[in-house]
């Protein structure tokens, strides 16, 4: 079958196509530079929102009607939500409940006292008080151990600074201890 001759609607340039392609829909465009150049094929949709200053750095951008009904976009983009976001320490936040937390521990047993420590960091309050006491923070290698066994207290007399294999022999040497006075005496 003979290629029938077509001209461009978006170049007006000419060229030929099969007529199968053409039944097919093809033949209207020279190229595809040519097809997805033509904005005239793609209707703009209906933008019924309005542009808004963002929050953080004052531009405008565009909120559809959707978006102002969840109460959602305050930030034009991502990184001034974020930059937003560090500013909200302390008072200013709407979840700021003073410089202290009380966290139960995994199991839920048992409650430790979280502190704020001076780069704004949550840590449990015997370690904060280790690094005030030895006048710096301490390393990802050194426990604190509760002299007394006693995880509320958390005096800096009571508290001892070691690695871990020598906490984890202390706990050991704990239990051991325990068995000898209270598991003998059982029997």
């Amino acid at each position: 079958m003979p290629e029938v001759k077509c001209i461009c609607l978006k170049c007006g340039a000419e060229f030929f196509r099969y007529p199968s392609n053409i039944a097919n829909g093809e033949g209207k465009y020279c190229s595809r530079k040519c097809l997805y150049s033509d904005r005239s094929r793609f209707p703009s949709p209906k933008r019924n929102g309005e542009n808004i200053p963002c929050k953080e750095c004052e531009k405008l951008f565009y909120i559809s009607p959707s978006r102002q009904k969840m109460n959602r976009g305050k930030y034009c983009s991502k990184r001034c939500m974020l930059e937003s976001f560090k500013k909200m320490t302390g008072n200013l936040n709407g979840h700021y409940k003073g410089e202290t937390h009380t966290f139960k521990s995994k199991n839920g047993n048992r409650e430790n006292l979280f502190v704020r420590d001076k780069n704004g960091i949550f840590k449990p309050e015997y370690r904060v008080i280790a690094e005030r006491v030895l006048g710096r923070p301490l390393t990802s290698n050194e426990k604190v151990h509760h002299i007394d066994v006693d995880s509320n207290n958390n005096k800096n007399t009571n508290l001892l600074i070691c690695d871990n294999s020598y906490h984890s022999w202390l706990h050991q040497r704990y239990a051991k201890r325990f068995a000898e006075l209270h598991l003998t005496e059982a029997r």
